[in-house]
């Protein structure tokens, strides 16, 4: 009985693992026709494709051989943004305001604080509620207290 039991489990576990294998390389960058394994999935990227056309292994292999990203190619990292000016930061900052849905809620007077610019939130009758400082370059908002 126990024997049996253990043997159900086991194929249960195989069976289980063969399933998730194939849902998993049948996800891959094909579509269409032929995204099995071959055709789409992990080593393909779609009808007639194979392994070095564009799927996972080409991919691969084309930034092993030079064909990545490159000096010559473009590179992988963007440039940094240029730094805010107060109308963009007015903008981040009314943004920021409406996600909160409080209708409350309003931009008071923006000022630039060299590397960064300080910005009041108030209610709608001109009593403050936070102070926010927009960092220029990254973008990034926290609260001055």
């Amino acid at each position: 009985m126990k024997k049996t039991i253990l043997i159900l489990v086991m194929v249960g576990v195989a069976g289980l693992s063969f399933y998730i294998f194939e849902a998993r390389a049948q996800m891959g960058s094909g579509s269409g026709m032929g995204s099995g394994m071959m055709g789409g999935g992990m080593m393909g990227g779609g009808m007639g494709q194979g392994m070095m056309d564009g799927g996972m292994m080409g991919q691969m292999c084309q930034g092993m051989m030079g064909g990545g990203y490159g000096p010559q190619h473009g590179s992988q990292y963007q440039q940094p943004p240029k730094p805010l000016d107060e109308k963009e930061a007015a903008t981040l900052l009314e943004n920021y305001l409406q996600s909160t849905r409080n209708p409350n809620l309003e931009l008071g007077k923006i000022e630039d604080r060299g590397k960064d610019f300080e910005a009041e939130i108030q209610t709608k009758d001109g009593s403050l509620v936070n102070k926010i400082l927009v960092d220029k370059n990254s973008r990034w908002m926290r609260s001055v207290y």
